[in-house]
């Protein structure tokens, strides 16, 4: 290669075979790489969206995610006009991924069509939509070279969340009371600070304990592979105090999954041994203080809560010391390598372990075991909040739940009965051992039950078109990429598993987390590590046309967002006694949303306390023309009517009704009324 001190007559004298001086070459300056926005964006904004909708109930609230959502669209709508975002690099796999993921939005609005509930079947697509948003964003704002930061921010966000989790566990005073256990029952001892709810808590470990396992197996620097060890131990203990079992499979599943596609599996043996001492040990240290992992808020749970804080921070700088030893032994030689072991080989060994686990399985009854625990499944027990449950395969009402919304999707197989809507299904329906429920807890089940086989082949196929491009990928891969890969393609099975357990769909962060580490998986092209060409910016008319599909995604996702802060508004305004605001706010609302039941109801309770008792009637009859199969709507007439004079008959009617929706109400009684 030419320096800049080689002259053409030296080049000539070389190639003619004759010696030559060497030429003195001046020391280049060393040049500080210039620092890249679009990879701190990369970086940046999916660690900043992971611990936002953390720190703020998971991002359940419809508020909190739609806020999310119009940012996301915001930043894609302008970015390709501006062609800051360019569209061109996306690739193949990308655009049939983001095709199915709008494809299913495009089948729940069609939804609205046969839903029971107009209202809540938009805030349905309007959730939607903002995942559609999200995942383009992510798929934009990668680049070549790119899906390690966001891998990377993935983790490091979900690690933040994860270790705040545990601190609000070790040091409650530190973080607000814990209100949960005073709305639900029987929850006192599972984690679930800051997200609200424990098996989504565990569900966003079992993504982001791969990624951060990626980290501490590979990053170039070991300084960040030692940090990353540092928040195994804590990231295990956080997920043992959710008592998830849903969660604790998930993350078990996903970890084997990264060993399974692991290049050099053997390599992983030194430092998944140090990683899983110091997780043990800090998990055997928990179970011998029961106050705190009760979930107690005693003087001596708060010594527990200290004397483990000292212990997970002794063995995390254990485990990061170890974990930066080890690297640094392998890189400068001192440890032999870990063999490669031949394809060959390890298929026969993987069919003898399999011969020997199906044997295994048959000599000890495993199938009467398994018989026991789908039976066991079946029964709606609700079992305990403590670290008992673990050991327990009771479906706590999951089975129940499933095959109502296999029964609901069946009874309309190819539309369902309509988004939003399983709650209305569920009150009809449900056994006199079973109570109120407003979610399948399952992604999978829910969308068969409400939008028919459409809708599940639509979101299944996005799921496993997912699983199916970063598992072919890994596979044909090799060194670093290949590594990135197996994290991305094991947190997303994770993912799968979770959400395929629980209703974690609604709560934000969970999916968000998903649809950053599948653009990761699409994005990354073992031909992105050779193509040195520029992104192409889209032509400006196909930027306008961005523009204004991301309006009008923002007007979908707006709307809903602005009724639901206006009944918020009423119902605050309701307690502080302004009821005039009160029916100002319900009424704003309504114009919004027209065809929702929420603004009516609330504009009947305003009426109601008013002393307008034919104005609030009114209300509620309009409330039950929107959700006719909601027996609240038939309820809230039946007070209303009852508390007219001559509309006592009016009021029954009403009353049966709700009765009929809901058989199992032992509150839809005739006492109930007032007058």
């Amino acid at each position: 290669m030419r320096t800049p001190a080689t002259t053409d007559n030296q080049d000539s004298e070389a190639h003619e075979g004759r010696p030559t001086a060497p030429a003195a070459v001046a020391p280049e300056p060393r040049v500080r790489p210039a620092l890249d926005p679009a990879a701190v964006a990369a970086w940046l904004i999916p660690f900043a969206l992971v611990v936002y909708l953390g720190m703020n109930l998971g991002g359940f609230e419809q508020s909190t995610y739609s806020e999310a959502g119009i940012a996301a669209w915001w930043l894609v709508g302008l970015g390709l006009l501006a062609g800051a975002l360019p569209g061109s690099r996306v690739g193949r796999e990308g655009w049939i991924a983001l095709g199915l993921l709008a494809a299913f939005a495009g089948w729940v609005a069609l939804g609205i069509i046969w839903s029971e509930s107009s209202g809540r079947s938009v805030v349905e697509v309007a959730r939607v939509v903002v995942y559609v948003g999200v995942f383009a964003m992510a798929l934009l704002i990668g680049g070549r070279g790119r899906a390690r930061q966001t891998l990377g921010a993935i983790a490091a966000g979900i690690a933040v969340i994860a270790v705040i989790a545990l601190l609000s566990r070790l040091q409650p005073t530190w973080f607000p009371a814990n209100e949960i256990p005073e709305v639900l029952t029987g929850v006192q001892s599972r984690l679930a600070y800051p997200i609200g709810y424990w098996n989504a808590l565990a569900g966003l470990i079992a993504i982001g304990l791969p990624l951060v396992l990626w980290i501490a197996l590979s990053a170039r620097w070991i300084a960040l592979r030692a940090l990353a060890a540092a928040a195994v131990p804590a990231m295990t203990l956080t997920l043992y105090f959710t008592y998830s079992r849903g969660g604790l499979l998930a993350t078990a599943v996903s970890v084997l999954a990264l060993v399974v596609l692991w290049e050099r599996r053997l390599s992983l043996l030194a430092p998944l041994t140090v990683l899983a001492g110091g997780t043990a040990f800090v998990i055997w240290q928990a179970t011998r203080r029961p106050s705190l992992s009760d979930g107690l808020t005693t003087a001596v749970a708060g010594d527990q809560g200290e004397a483990m804080l000292v212990i997970v921070a002794g063995v995390g700088v254990v485990a990061a010391l170890a974990i930066a030893a080890i690297a640094l032994l392998a890189r400068h030689r001192r440890v032999p390598a870990a063999p490669a072991v031949p394809r060959r080989a390890a298929l026969v060994g993987l069919g003898v372990a399999t011969v020997v686990g199906i044997v295994a399985f048959f000599g000890l009854g495993g199938p009467g075991a398994v018989d026991d625990g789908v039976e066991d499944f079946k029964q709606p027990v609700q079992l305990n909040d403590t670290s008992s449950r673990l050991s327990s395969v009771a479906g706590n009402g999951r089975f129940q739940y499933w095959s109502a919304a296999i029964d609901a999707g069946s009874e309309e197989l190819l539309t369902g009965i309509g988004p939003g809507t399983f709650v209305f299904y569920w009150a009809q329906n449900r056994d006199a051992t079973e109570g109120f429920a407003r979610d399948a807890h399952s992604l999978f089940f829910e969308v068969f039950g409400e939008l028919g086989i459409v809708g599940l082949a639509l979101i299944g196929g996005f799921v496993l078109f997912v699983l199916f491009v970063g598992a072919r990928r890994c596979l044909t891969g090799a060194g670093p990429l290949r590594l990135e890969l197996a994290a991305a393609t094991a947190a997303a099975l994770g993912f799968t598993i979770a959400a395929g357990a629980d209703w974690l769909w609604e709560i934000a962060v969970v999916p968000i987390a998903f649809l950053f580490v599948a653009a990761a998986i699409l994005r990354v092209r073992p031909e992105d590590e050779l193509d040195g060409g520029e992104s192409r910016a889209w032509p400006w008319p196909a930027g306008i046309a961005a523009l204004i599909a991301s309006l009008a995604a923002i007007a979908v996702i707006g709307i809903p967002m602005l009724s639901h802060e206006h009944v918020n508004a009423s119902q605050r305004d309701f307690l502080a006694g302004d009821l005039e605001g009160a029916l100002e706010e319900a009424e704003s609302a309504e114009d919004l949303q027209p065809y929702s039941a929420a603004p009516k109801m609330q504009q009947a309770f305003v009426y109601e306390r008013l002393g307008e008792l034919g104005k609030a009637a009114v209300a509620a009859a309009a409330a039950t023309e929107r959700e006719s199969t909601n027996w609240e709507t038939w309820y809230v007439l039946a007070r209303m009517q009852a508390q007219r004079d001559g509309k006592r008959k009016s009021a029954i009617r009403a009353l049966r009704e709700a009765q009929a929706l809901d058989p199992l109400n032992q509150s839809l009684n005739p006492i109930s009324l007032p007058g």
